[in-house]
């Protein structure tokens, strides 16, 4: 685990920050010089501030917590010091980048209606690599499933009728489906 890594909260949110470097360190101390000594020998190299993390942090988190996240998060960047929000999950699926990547999309339940997905991260220019359907539902494909590894109809109506195995889905929306 690297104990480079640290999540900070603001006066409203979280964010980490990734001094993972002695040189992203060098970036942060002009940021840090009017609130004391962080230029302190004990904190020149990533392994000093590793070994001092707990009383580094604690500094870090009181100074931090003076401004809001987004703020800090401005001035870290254009510092060039690694940042960025811890968001909750509404947030992430909003965030710009998220957007601009496409990385959740909105797929269409024939029963339940639309909902948002996570989209395959892995694009090519000339295939389709994105969700090839919705979820299905419990029990939904039992059957073709069984048909498919030999089972015939009257196993699979024998399977039914004992209770092993669910008939497909409801079709009532937001109905608690029956297991049996």
């Amino acid at each position: 685990m690297n104990r480079s890594l640290h999540s900070i909260q603001g006066d409203s949110k979280y964010f980490v920050l990734a001094c993972l470097s002695d040189k992203f360190w060098q970036k942060l101390l002009p940021m840090l010089d009017e609130y004391g000594d962080f230029r302190d020998p004990k904190y020149r190299t990533n392994t000093g501030r590793v070994e001092h993390r707990g009383e580094l942090c604690e500094r870090l988190q009181t100074i931090f917590g003076k401004r809001p996240a987004d703020s800090w998060l401005i001035d870290l960047e254009a510092a060039g010091v690694p940042c960025g929000p811890i968001h909750r999950l509404e947030e992430a699926l909003e965030d710009p980048q998220v957007v601009a990547n496409e990385a959740v999309i909105s797929l269409t339940h024939p029963t339940h209606g639309s909902y948002r997905a996570p989209n395959n991260p892995i694009r090519f220019a000339h295939a389709d690599t994105g969700p090839r359907g919705y979820a299905p539902d419990l029990g939904e494909h039992t059957d073709e499933v069984l048909r498919e590894i030999g089972y015939s109809e009257d196993d699979v109506l024998a399977l039914h009728t004992n209770r092993v195995v669910r008939h497909g889905p409801t079709t009532e929306p937001n109905a608690i489906p029956n297991i049996y």
